[in-house]
């Protein structure tokens, strides 16, 4: 709350994010794109400031724009138009006709609930089957992207025509992760033969001098979803032990781990970590001492591979030894080790 109160004093704007989200990286384009200045607090979402659970006590998410004497706002595309409304003359993102605002607020919201899940029910589909389903259905939603860039460009550089617009700062933020998708499950999303347009548009974006420094890294987004995959792995491996051990299942002991309260706090989010290490007094602390010396912001995805290999077999150690844990009756140690 004492940086809350510093802002108040210094009457400035504060964004409480995350460098690796998207929605938060969206915030960022807006204002860089019409010059405002604000200070950014890098929020770790593994374990949730004060200022970010009472700014945003509703969804607990970030981003937030945090301003002097006035309540905090929520939610990327609530923020940005929130802006776009603050500062209408200073790089304006969306047309003065009212019909043509709305029908750029459907794409963007189509984006965001249509388009965009599909990146995380890619990751989180076991069977090959069900993911060559969805990178059939992500490859038909990126022609229809290209149709809508045509639409709306009319022959110029960006979806707003000759400079940054709406569409482009919310389609723009995910261009990372699109990236990244498309190395890790090996296929186009942007495609020279299927949508050259949105192929030299991105190169655009991610050149744009007031866009490129706020644009996720390929190597974060990396890290980011090899970690929250290891983590998923071991939590799903112990909870089927748990689940197939004859012993834990004839005794229902108040010492024995239940495994529902153990494991509901798996991740299922790409988001989840803002970066690898955590916040000094959180209690994973040691987790990030394991992990953060392996990892450098220019990493290959071949060298992050390579890590998740070691990473693996350090996990691999620490569930045999929680394991052992609930044999001892000592439920304490084995959430901790876990």
């Amino acid at each position: 709350m004492h940086q809350y109160n510093s802002m108040e004093e210094s009457n400035q704007i504060m964004l409480l994010g995350t460098a690796a989200s998207p929605y938060v990286n969206r915030v960022q384009f807006v204002l860089n794109l019409k010059s405002i200045k604000y200070e950014f607090i890098e929020e770790n979402l593994a374990c949730k400031s004060d200022l970010l659970l009472a700014s945003n006590p509703v969804l607990k998410k970030v981003p937030v724009l945090l301003q002097a004497n006035k309540p905090p706002l929520c939610e990327s595309l609530i923020i940005i138009d929130y802006l776009e409304e603050i500062y209408p003359n200073v790089h304006k993102l969306l047309p003065s006709d009212p019909l043509d605002r709305a029908i750029i607020r459907f794409w963007a919201n189509y984006m965001d609930n249509e388009v965009l899940p599909l990146y995380e029910k890619l990751r989180c589909t076991p069977h090959k089957e069900g993911k060559e389903a969805i990178i059939k259905q992500i490859i038909e939603e990126s022609s229809l992207i290209e149709k809508t860039h045509i639409k709306f460009s009319n022959g110029k550089s960006y979806f707003g025509g000759e400079d940054v617009g709406y569409l482009d700062v919310v389609f723009g933020s995910f261009i990372g992760w699109t990236r990244f998708v498309e190395k890790h499950y090996n296929f186009k999303i942007f495609d020279l033969v299927r949508t050259p347009n949105l192929v030299e548009w991105a190169e655009r974006m991610t050149s744009h001098e007031v866009i490129k420094d706020s644009t996720a890294s390929t190597a974060w987004i990396a890290l980011i979803l090899i970690f929250t995959t290891l983590i998923d792995h071991q939590f799903n491996r112990l909870k089927h032990d748990h689940r197939s051990s004859k012993s834990l299942s004839k005794r229902k002991s108040p010492s024995r781990v239940d495994a529902s309260s153990i494991f509901r706090c798996a991740p299922q989010s790409f988001f989840l970590f803002s970066r690898v290490g955590f916040c000094a007094d959180c209690s994973c602390r040691s987790v990030s001492t394991t992990v953060k010396p392996l990892f450098e912001d220019g990493a290959t995805l071949e060298m992050l591979e390579k890590k998740e290999k070691v990473l693996l077999k350090k996990s691999n150690a620490k569930v045999e030894q929680a394991k052992e844990f609930p044999r001892a009756k000592n439920k304490r140690a084995a959430v901790h080790s876990v």
